[in-house]
């Protein structure tokens, strides 16, 4: 979605789904706009997620949003460069981390990781060097990142 000069919008879970008690989570990440863009038309696409590449390793599973990672490349359009993934990785797997980034974080939707010593859990942000990132550890629960 682009904002631009002016979208309304919401996120509403259909009755069925509330009265069912199923649990639904979401992530949602903005990013501004360059500034020549910032007032420009508003709008909005869909992905489906057959669309989106995934990258898949022993224990793990991520799927490219935006960006290229990994040789995959996501047909998601972006204002500026932005790279991001989603996905599972197993306890004691490891994810190589792209270094080609201006910046770097990570986010721990549940289960936990290990970056260099210091473990990050669910809920955390870590915004890391990615000129030092070289990989991305599991702890011993099984993390969604």
């Amino acid at each position: 979605m682009t904002a631009g000069r002016g979208v309304v919008h919401s996120e509403r879970i259909p009755e069925d789904i509330r009265a069912a008690g199923h649990v639904v989570e979401g992530i949602q990440m903005w990013l501004a706009a360059p500034a020549d863009r910032e007032a420009g038309d508003p709008g909005f696409r869909h992905y489906p997620a057959a669309d989106l590449p995934v990258v898949a390793s022993p224990g793990a599973r991520f799927r490219v949003l935006a960006s290229a990672f990994l040789e995959r490349v996501s047909p998601v359009q972006t204002e500026m460069p932005t790279l991001c993934v989603a996905g599972d990785l197993a306890a004691g797997a490891a994810l190589p981390l792209t270094a080609d980034v201006e910046e770097l974080a990570v986010y721990v939707a549940s289960g936990a990781l290990d970056l260099a010593g210091q473990p990050l859990t669910a809920g955390y942000l870590a915004v890391l060097d990615p000129q030092e990132a070289r990989c991305l550890p599991a702890h011993t629960t099984a993390p969604r990142a």
